[in-house]
């Protein structure tokens, strides 16, 4: 009887680095998964299934042939896929195939991209969280830390991420942070937080719904680029339809090509996008517990003097981080994403509502490199391309990261 739980795909055309990377995330991920390799003609089959069929719903047949049905049957069942940015090979990488098959499979992947590949299988099958390796930066570095934190805002995966951070281990599970160790906060928690895909599918029960009524959401309270998503549409009347068929989601404009369970994947896989992307990383709407404390340490209490406290806030794991605050957890869009926020500006108006302490706070800054408090003399400040009042943020930084771009450190 096989015992699986989950299932994990790993797609790439280059045969050692697939190997490794197989490698790596069945080590990360134990024995409740099973993680299969993707490549060669079995690839090329997958690319071939999500073209063909996209031409066809297109038309208004939604129905797979029997041969897009076995290339894309493992998708659907997949909670994780990881693909490779650029999936077009070389002749040479096949060498056990024989020279026709060969020169197949690399017709078929030729000019072929994670990222779009991502976008097909959100509109196409069920599977669940999306990563792309190797999308940005050509720094050779193992490492590397995007100064902007906005690089990732028009892309399709649920993640982008360096190959090297697939044998990381803060990739996969909460572990000690530290002022050495990159751990970029923004960075989910594979082993738990693929869950969110599933959950954000649930939540949608009508497509026709408002999203940011649904989501206990006004948009007076946005700037402006945070509401690009929206498009043409009035943003306070927005329907989780319309995101589904918004720029972050189906290529194709004409409704007739999708049905209601594509539409309700795709809205719930913009609307997590969108709050992580240009929302919470913000931290001016909705803010996250560590960010929370950073503003408002008179929230930690007696432990304001004590950098474990502040530190605890910044637990990936925690289910509640910031026990003082829950009041002002935002609920609504819990189902969309990976940890507990809160509403700022309602944040702000209950510190009057705490008791007062006379024990002085540290004077400490979160450093996004690695998730950990540290105080502003050891931190290097730089200037990201987050929409709104804070786009000003801290990095430890670190030996073994390069930060791009770089002259973002160089403030005056």
């Amino acid at each position: 009887m096989n015992s699986t739980k989950y299932r994990a795909m790993i797609c790439d055309d280059n045969q050692q680095r697939i190997a490794e990377w197989t490698s790596q995330v069945r080590k990360h991920l134990g024995d409740d998964w099973e993680v299969e390799s993707v490549t060669e003609k079995r690839l090329a089959a997958m690319v071939t299934a999500l073209s063909e069929h996209e031409q066809r719903v297109r038309k208004g047949d939604h129905a797979r042939t029997a041969s897009e049905g076995e290339a894309l049957s493992g998708l659907d069942d997949a909670q994780l896929v990881i693909l490779d940015s650029d999936l077009s090979p070389n002749e040479h990488e096949f060498d056990s195939l024989d020279p026709g098959d060969a020169k197949d499979v690399v017709a078929t992947l030729r000019n072929q991209y994670g990222d779009q590949i991502a976008r097909q299988i959100r509109s196409y099958t069920t599977a669940g969280f999306i990563v792309v390796a190797n999308m940005f930066t050509t720094q050779q570095d193992d490492f590397v830390f995007d100064l902007t934190m906005v690089q990732d805002a028009g892309t399709f995966a649920d993640l982008h991420i360096k190959e090297a951070e697939l044998d990381d281990e803060s990739l996969w599970a909460d572990v000690p942070r530290s002022q050495d160790r990159f751990n970029p906060w923004s960075r989910p928690l594979l082993g738990k937080d693929f869950e969110s895909v599933l959950r954000s599918e649930i939540a949608i029960t009508d497509i026709h719904a408002k999203v940011l009524e649904t989501l206990g959401l006004n948009a007076d309270e946005f700037g402006t680029q945070q509401l690009d998503v929206f498009g043409a549409v009035d943003p306070t009347d927005a329907t989780f339809e319309d995101l589904a068929y918004s720029d972050l989601g189906f290529k194709y404009k004409d409704p007739i090509g999708h049905d209601l369970e594509s539409v309700k994947r795709m809205a719930a896989s913009v609307v997590r996008r969108w709050l992580a992307r240009a929302v919470i990383i913000s931290q001016d709407v909705l803010c996250d517990a560590p960010h929370l404390v950073s503003r408002f340490p008179e929230y930690l209490g007696e432990g304001a003097a004590d950098i474990a406290v502040w530190n605890a806030a910044a637990d990936k794991g925690a289910a509640d981080p910031l026990p003082l605050a829950a009041i002002h957890e935002a609920t609504e869009v819990a189902p969309f994403i990976h940890r507990p926020v809160f509403f700022a500006d309602r944040a702000r108006r209950g510190l009057n509502d705490l008791p007062q302490r006379d024990t002085p706070h540290l004077r400490a800054v979160f450093a996004e490199d690695a998730a950990v408090f540290l105080s502003r003399t050891d931190a290097k400040e730089f200037e990201s391309n987050v929409p709104g009042p804070y786009a000003r943020r801290y990095v430890v930084p670190i030996d073994d990261v390069a930060y791009d771009p770089f002259t973002r450190l160089l403030l005056r």
